[in-house]
């Protein structure tokens, strides 16, 4: 590495060499370093790198999968940064995956532990209008997750918003199915309530009977929305809709 001392400002690379800003003296450094993707490839230095980038892949699987999942239950609407708040998560949940060595540790199989399943339901996946303190309701589970009973606690009701007059409620099931890297997905028609007058029980029913062997992830979606005659338009304002996981059924 060389020191530069100039009469004018040189950044960048030049003929193979870098040329930055170091700890405030400008310095030249060949490029590259031999860190190119024939090297992370092939060279025995580089397996560490190889194998971070193997599990970082596995996370990035597993999290765009769950999200295709469950995203049937706010279509276009956008989270704030969920993708990358997604991949911290599917991280963390890699990290649980005790049974493979560094660099084959699998996402699906750190979802499927307790500690894993547990990961899921704690994230905020809507974190303008987090579940817990829009949905006014308790939840109960059936035995294979078509079912959700909703029970209206003692005097609830969902936060005001301006211009709702009701709310879409809808029901997604997504199963584990950590052999085959993948989550079958389950959902229920959405079931319109008027904010003025909120029934005491309400129960979501998936279309089809959910199936499959491994942990079903229940998840709840609460959409604001505008009533004019027949027609619910929904509202696209950032703290419009709300998502969480309301359980697993194993």
């Amino acid at each position: 590495m060389a020191k530069i001392k100039s009469l004018f400002e040189i950044k960048g690379t030049i003929d193979g060499i870098n040329i930055y800003m170091l700890n405030g003296q400008w310095v030249a450094r060949k490029a590259g370093g031999g860190f190119t993707r024939e090297a992370i490839k092939r060279k025995k230095t580089m397996k560490r790198v190889r194998q971070q980038n193997s599990e970082f892949a596995s996370a990035v699987d597993t999290n765009m999968k769950l999200r295709h999942a469950v995203g049937f239950l706010w279509g276009n609407f956008k989270f704030t940064y969920l993708h990358s708040r997604m991949q911290g998560l599917m991280q963390r949940i890699k990290d649980l995956d005790k049974e493979s060595a560094f660099g084959e540790r699998d996402a699906f199989k750190g979802l499927v532990t307790e500690p894993g399943l547990a990961e899921v339901q704690a994230f905020t996946y809507s974190p303008l209008a987090p579940l817990e303190t829009v949905l006014p309701y308790t939840v109960t589970m059936g035995e294979d997750a078509s079912k959700i009973v909703l029970q209206l606690e003692e005097g609830g009701s969902f936060p005001k918003m301006e211009a709702a007059t009701h709310v879409s409620l809808r029901l997604g099931v997504a199963v584990v199915d950590a052999e085959g890297h993948c989550f079958d997905r389950f959902g229920s028609a959405a079931v319109t309530v008027s904010l003025d007058s909120l029934p005491e029980t309400l129960q979501l029913t998936t279309e089809k009977p959910v199936g499959g062997m491994g942990p079903k992830l229940v998840f709840v979606r609460v959409w604001y929305g505008k009533q004019e005659g027949d027609k619910l338009t929904l509202l696209r304002n950032k703290e419009a809709v709300s998502v969480g996981c309301v359980g697993v059924v194993k």
